[in-house]
């Protein structure tokens, strides 16, 4: 699947897989010109577009987010309302912005290693979010990353 800069849609996995560790069933992705989709065992897909205008929000979940569209711009402390195990300190958010114009792309982990971690995002990057957590109490799904404005 081709598609044009910074378009978006939902992609929804419909199969019945028990996944473990829990996998997101839904997720979003930002599709650059050229960019192409591949998919392997994977029995259906459901693509859903993501509406050209939406309510920016200081809570994100797994996939892809335009900063300025998606998410205001600023420095925030990161939080999450997923439970961090710290049996597994390697287990938690991965954060990547990325700078399209420039190339510069930014990583950050928030985990029961990291937990105090801030970001500055600006105008037009692209933030990537995944998650990754040890407890079957919470659906994957339902885990937000959190990004409170620091003064």
């Amino acid at each position: 699947m081709e598609g044009k800069r910074g378009s978006e849609c939902l992609l929804k996995s419909v199969s019945n897989i028990d996944f473990n560790p829990p996998v997101s069933s839904k997720f979003r992705v930002v599709l650059f010109n050229g960019d192409k989709l591949e998919f392997r065992d994977i029995s259906k897909v459901k693509f859903t577009a993501v509406p050209e205008k939406v309510t920016p929000s200081n809570q994100l979940g797994e996939g892809d987010y335009i900063v300025g569209r998606d998410i205001p711009a600023g420095t925030y402390k990161l939080s999450t309302n997923a439970k961090l195990d710290p049996e597994y300190d390697n287990l938690g958010w991965r954060i990547s912005i990325y700078d399209d114009i420039s190339g510069d792309s930014k990583d950050q982990t928030l985990n029961p290693k990291n937990s105090d971690v801030a970001v500055t995002i600006k105008n037009g990057e692209i933030i990537t979010t995944s998650c990754d957590i040890s407890s079957s109490d919470m659906p994957i799904d339902t885990a937000k990353l959190t990004f409170t404005p620091m003064k």
